[in-house]
């Protein structure tokens, strides 16, 4: 039995208080299925969290954004 744990998180800097961690896992019968469905939730969702992390580099050069951010995305797999 294989684990597909998936994580999703959003953080800003501490005076804006944000930090948003989504943790999920689906089991899986072979790890050979653990790993296309963790390829295909990375080839569907590191488009969306490339385009968030770019957002957030144009809003800090202009001083729209301060201190650190962005958006992390993984999917790994783990023999249960």
């Amino acid at each position: 039995m294989w684990v597909m744990i998936v994580t999703f998180l959003f953080y800003s800097s501490v005076d804006r208080g944000d930090f948003s961690p989504t943790v999920e896992s689906i089991e899986f019968s072979s790890k050979p299925a653990c790993e296309a469905a963790s390829a295909a939730y990375l080839a569907e969702l590191k488009p969306v969290a490339d385009e968030l992390n770019a957002d957030i580099v144009s809003k800090r050069e202009v001083g729209e954004w301060r201190g650190p951010g962005g958006v992390v995305i993984s999917a790994v797999c783990v023999a249960k």
